[in-house]
């Protein structure tokens, strides 16, 4: 796939915003075209592990299963509730705006790394702007 200038512009900001490699561009570059491809504007479970699993350059996506404290000092989702809470966010998040789906995702914290980079490529998704990218808005979880 081609991207443009401002979908690699976005890439790399998130990328360095959430403090990772550069390395890891194109990973998240590779979870863009899976959601672009996926033709979806809403995710699935599915679409979640497979946007991941690009995101992370791993063979498949898995939930995290222990806990996380946020350096605010705020904690996340109890890891034993991941499935069920990623499972329900998906079923009924449809009430919630893109910023409000992604900040209870990115609460959740499914994952042990990368779910800011996730969050970014969901928001977009769900705002229907993958082809010109929007950045993820600040969240608080103190």
């Amino acid at each position: 796939m081609k991207f443009t200038r401002d979908q690699i512009t976005f890439a790399a900001a998130e990328v360095e915003r959430q403090l990772a490699s550069a390395a890891e561009v194109p990973w998240f570059l590779a979870g863009m075209e899976i959601a672009i491809n996926s033709g979806m504007n809403y995710p699935t479970m599915d679409l979640i592990l497979d946007i991941w699993a690009e995101v992370q350059n791993q063979n498949i996506g898995r939930f995290r299963n222990t806990p996380v404290t946020f350096a605010s000092g705020g904690s996340s989702a109890n890891h034993e509730e991941i499935h069920r809470l990623v499972t329900n966010l998906i079923a009924h998040g449809d009430v919630l705006s893109p910023k409000e789906w992604v900040r209870e995702f990115v609460w959740i914290h499914p994952f042990f790394d990368g779910n800011g980079r996730m969050g970014a490529i969901l928001f977009n998704l769900l705002n229907g702007t993958l082809d010109n990218p929007l950045p993820l808005p600040k969240m608080d979880f103190s």
